[in-house]
């Protein structure tokens, strides 16, 4: 049997992460936030945590739920206001 040893990939983001979700070891969900905005980025691990998508949210991202198929990922977020 072959040992396969853990791979560690770092991302440089600019703000606190106050989110982060990992969905079928492919996709990485980052919410970093201040207290005025967020933004979520999508990760693909399977390339070498490559950014794939960035959205902007204006609030702080408090708490999330996804799930996803092969074809596509879905969130439900709360986030915060001021």
């Amino acid at each position: 049997r072959r040992t396969v040893m853990p791979e560690t990939i770092r991302l440089k983001l600019g703000e606190g992460i106050t989110w982060m979700r990992i969905l079928r070891a492919r996709w990485c969900i980052v919410a970093y936030s201040n207290i005025q905005q967020s933004c979520l980025s999508v990760h693909d691990l399977s390339a070498n945590a490559k950014c794939r998508e960035v959205f902007y949210l204006p609030g702080p991202v408090l708490a999330g739920i996804m799930d996803g198929s092969r074809s596509n990922l879905r969130l439900a977020l709360t986030i915060g206001t001021s």
